[in-house]
């Protein structure tokens, strides 16, 4: 399971402007990242939806999708000059993208974790400005 965030600038302009946006890229990499562990620590949704509580959550009196932490602790992103991918590495055994989603038929609740708040929109646009700003400098 993975969320990625892309410029609608086309690449082949960055290449015909010689862009190198790996740095913007990693910090907003970075930001999302932290983003998604606010979204553990709060127990809601990138959109703000609280998460039902799990029974392990209610039983031990700890927190929902915190277990052992293994999962959160694989949290990655990768970015280039033009990209950024947050989310778990391969080999996870989909266990987020079914947790993410939810499971109906086994009446587990989706808890959304992965994906883009509005603030995390207004950091991405924020940064991309602030290098296009400072080249022009």
């Amino acid at each position: 399971m993975q969320i990625q965030v892309e410029l609608t600038m086309p690449p082949q302009w960055l290449r015909l402007l010689d862009l190198d946006l790996r740095e913007p890229m990693r910090e907003i990499g970075r930001r999302l990242e932290t983003s998604v562990i606010q979204n553990y620590n709060q127990q809601r949704s990138p959109a703000g939806v609280a998460w039902i509580p799990s029974q392990r959550a209610k039983k031990d009196g700890g927190k929902t999708l915190i277990d052992t932490g293994r999962m959160l602790a694989s949290l990655s992103f990768v970015s280039g000059n033009d990209w950024v991918e947050i989310g778990y590495p391969q080999g996870s055994k989909n266990i987020p993208a079914w947790l993410h989603f939810g499971v109906p038929k086994n009446n587990l609740p989706a808890r959304e974790h992965l994906g883009v708040r509005h603030e995390d929109e207004v950091m991405i646009e924020r940064t991309v400005r602030d290098y296009f700003t400072a080249l022009l400098a």
